[in-house]
């Protein structure tokens, strides 16, 4: 058995959820959006698509503006 293999799987239950969240409006930004998403998470608990549109975490189709946004939370929380 691997190192890290589960011996009791049945111990780990498996839920399904379905749930509807925007998608990344294009094919290069996917790091950003999944950063977004976490974002969601850890402020609200869930993703939360149905903001209105003074939100903070609203999701828009301005990936630009994220990538700054996260930049700068980068550079203000990480001390860099």
């Amino acid at each position: 058995m691997p190192k890290y293999a589960v011996s009791n799987r049945s111990a780990w239950p498996l839920t399904k959820s379905v749930s509807q969240v925007p998608f990344q409006p294009n094919m290069y930004d996917c790091g950003v959006h999944t950063l977004w998403h976490l974002r969601h998470i850890i402020d609200l608990g869930f993703v939360d698509g149905s903001l209105d549109a003074t939100h903070r975490l609203r999701f828009t189709d301005d990936m630009v503006g994220k990538r700054l946004r996260l930049a700068q939370e980068l550079l203000n929380e990480g001390c860099l």
